[in-house]
């Protein structure tokens, strides 16, 4: 190794304060990237997905709309859990609104927010329309959906998972979210779900209006719907 003159340790110095000075900087940088997200950070994250999805379906792209609110990499950002999705199968071509409201419904049946539990993290369920294979259905002439009826139900399939993820955002928001479903406390919470959507400029279908008394509580509000 070279000796050091008096003329060369003051460079030396330098160049080993500059080398500190960076490795300090990657070592900030690397705990910021490791801390883990606050509550604030958390809840910001799980807004900004769901306006996502809801923008999907102000465009009338349900079907987008579905996959977002299937993403649980998104609710784990958000410090949820996401549970795999149910599939409420297509066995024949759904011709009346009868069949597709028993859709909607087996739907709504299998989607729901769970808060969490002894310090655990919220769940969130939705449930997706599909189409049977073969081996379930009758005959196998192919499913093939109207333009009105892909409207009816997966217009409806989308508002339904988008409800729970905001059920979830409504919690980590600090509102206390109903346990009965069949009290005036859930009415009024089911009504503000339905305004968060209206905000978004999201249309509401009349079956998601009529449900929990959606439209009565909204006009209560002075909402025209």
């Amino acid at each position: 190794m070279p000796e050091q003159t008096a003329d060369t340790r003051p460079t030396i110095q330098r160049a080993e304060d500059l080398g500190n000075r960076i490795r300090h900087g990657f070592e900030t940088v690397r705990r910021r990237f490791d801390r883990p997200p606050s509550e604030e950070k958390k809840t910001d994250n799980l807004e900004r997905h769901i306006k996502t999805g809801l923008e999907a379906i102000r465009q009338g792209d349900y079907r987008r709309a579905i996959s977002v609110f299937s993403q649980s990499d998104a609710a784990d950002r958000a410090g949820l859990i996401y549970d795999s999705p149910e599939t409420v199968f297509l066995t024949n071509t759904p011709r009346d609104e009868q069949s597709a409201h028993r859709i909607i419904s087996n739907v709504g049946r299998l989607s729901w927010f769970e808060p969490p539990k002894d310090g655990g993290r919220g769940v969130i369920k939705t449930a997706q329309v599909g189409v049977a294979p073969p081996q379930w259905r009758k005959d196998s002439s192919p499913i093939v959906l109207s333009p009105a009826m892909n409207e009816l139900i997966f217009h409806n399939v989308a508002l339904l998972n988008a409800e729970e993820w905001i059920h979830a955002l409504r919690f980590k928001q600090g509102v206390d979210i109903p346990s009965d479903n069949l009290t005036d406390a859930s009415d009024a919470d089911e009504a503000q779900v339905a305004l968060y959507m209206l905000k978004q400029g999201v249309p509401l279908t009349e079956r998601f209006l009529t449900q929990y008394n959606r439209r009565g509580q909204l006009r209560a509000l002075g909402y025209q719907v």
